[in-house]
């Protein structure tokens, strides 16, 4: 309960960032993108997309609520303090959906001068709980939007509030929704109109990592991501300890909230793994560096989803190692696509990676890799918005999104 207070007490104090002018400064086709915490440096695959869109639409971004671990390249944002119960990750019976609070009302206040000055012709928003946000946006102005679901979201235990957030994207102006493969049938369960659903892998930048030039093994082992409980980064420590004497060197690339307890663990274990971070943008030549990216996490918490350094270690070229988690061996095997292994303890890992990457599924890890293309979602986008903009889309373009 104080963790919660604590929470809502820094909700309460998001400042406000909005520039005194948001005029579109050119004739293309404007989009208000929505998230919780821009510029957060976990949220790449966001971040990745808004810069491939913006190559054909002016696009601004707003925040909810202030980024604690931003990354140093940000695109500019508009940052509205959302002071009511967090819309992703306060109590459901909190939420107050009809955006009828004081509180939710001066929200709306400081939005609508958004759009007022952008006028945007699309909305689109990236994690499920934003739709309750978007449908009474749109119910008010008339202003079409899409979504982009993730894992947290989709894989929230509390299925009331899940299937509410689905519900909402049952609103007339929401054009499109994208899920991963696993949850696409959780959202038409719930009568989602068959023609705005689109299965869809994570978001990645893969022309920044592909690479299949051959490299020499270094004996290297490494770990990314956002230093959080369902991360379970002290796996990874356990790993390395058990490896002792191997001659093999692991690395852990991270920040967060955990990040001290997950050093302390480090420490008490006689640090066998180095521990640093190292902004999105400039990974690629770490992967390179490794043999091996191994990806825990906490099978009792059972909220990651399918995570884009796995991705970004397959277009890479080096061997992935995923944890398995209960009943989602299926759509995590379909994830990986022949190009990683799934596993359930270090006993396995060290067992597996001991070895060479078998060249047959570093071969398969680079197609996998392929399917998560930033640039396939951006076009998958242009098929969905060209008629809401009375374009047309090429036969080029359509073939590709299609």
């Amino acid at each position: 309960m104080l963790r919660r207070l604590k929470h809502q007490i820094k909700i309460l104090r998001t400042p406000d960032i909005i520039p005194g002018d948001l005029r579109a400064r050119t004739d293309r086709p404007r989009v208000l993108c929505f998230t919780e915490t821009y510029p957060e440096f976990s949220e790449t695959y966001m971040h990745e997309e808004f810069l491939a869109l913006g190559q054909d639409y002016e696009v601004r971004v707003v925040t909810l609520h202030k980024s604690k671990y931003p990354r140093a390249n940000a695109l500019p944002y508009i940052q509205i303090g959302y002071w009511d119960a967090h819309l992703s990750y306060g109590p459901y019976e909190q939420v107050n959906t009809a955006f009828t609070s004081p509180r939710q009302r001066k929200f709306l206040a400081k939005l609508d001068g958004v759009l007022d000055q952008f006028k945007p012709d699309i909305m689109h928003a990236h994690y499920l709980y934003l739709a309750w946000l978007l449908g009474h946006v749109s119910d008010r102005r008339g202003i079409p939007w899409t979504m982009r679901t993730h894992s947290f979201d989709m894989l929230e235990k509390n299925k009331a509030r899940l299937h509410a957030g689905i519900d909402a994207l049952k609103s007339p102006h929401c054009k499109g929704v994208f899920a991963f493969p696993e949850f696409e049938q959780d959202i038409l369960s719930r009568g989602v109109p068959r023609d705005i659903v689109h299965a869809a892998w994570p978001v990645v930048n893969v022309a920044r990592f592909y690479n299949e030039a051959p490299r020499e093994p270094t004996r290297k082992v490494m770990c990314a991501g956002p230093c959080t409980a369902k991360k379970a980064h002290t796996t990874f420590i356990d790993l390395a300890k058990k490896m002792a004497g191997t001659g093999m060197q692991f690395s852990l690339y991270t920040k967060g909230y955990y990040a001290e307890r997950v050093a302390e663990y480090n420490r008490r274990l006689g640090s066998p793994v180095s521990i640093r971070f190292v902004e999105p943008e400039d990974m690629a030549p770490v992967y390179r560096e490794h043999d091996w990216i191994v990806y825990p996490s906490d099978p009792a918490m059972n909220t990651v989803g399918l995570p884009a350094a796995v991705v970004e270690a397959q277009a890479s070229g080096i061997g992935a190692c995923l944890q398995e988690l209960p009943g989602r061996r299926a759509a995590q095997l379909d994830f990986l696509a022949g190009g990683g292994f799934l596993f359930n303890s270090v006993d396995e890992v060290a067992e597996i990676i001991a070895k060479p990457y078998p060249e047959e599924m570093r071969r398969k890890g680079f197609e996998s890799a392929k399917r998560c293309d930033v640039r396939l979602h951006k076009e998958a986008l242009d098929r969905i918005w060209a008629p809401l903009l009375g374009r047309q889309m090429t036969p080029e373009a359509e073939a590709v999104s299609s």
